[in-house]
């Protein structure tokens, strides 16, 4: 895809798409710990199927959204691909 000429707050649109990807999966990283840690493993596949749900889901308002409002739905989708590592 291509972003040119956009930018938000004077930074490049697509430095915040990074970020807000990589701040997902960052904070998965720190909350998942704990949910991952208190799961019970007869959930987990069940678990990873609505992560990757909501994921998708992200992807979907991402692509329907307008910038730079989307740019939060890329942080929600890497929240949950980040924990599913965990799970997996």
């Amino acid at each position: 895809a291509l972003f040119d000429g956009i930018s938000f707050l004077g930074v490049d649109y697509k430095i915040w798409l990074v970020i807000a990807q990589t701040m997902g999966y960052a904070a998965s990283k720190i909350y998942g710990i704990r949910f991952i840690a208190e799961m019970q493993s007869t959930k987990r596949a069940r678990s990873i199927v609505v992560l990757i749900l909501f994921s998708w889901l992200a992807l979907l308002l991402f692509a329907v959204v307008p910038a730079p409002f989307n740019i939060l739905f890329l942080f929600l989708n890497g929240f949950p691909l980040g924990m599913i590592w965990g799970l997996v």
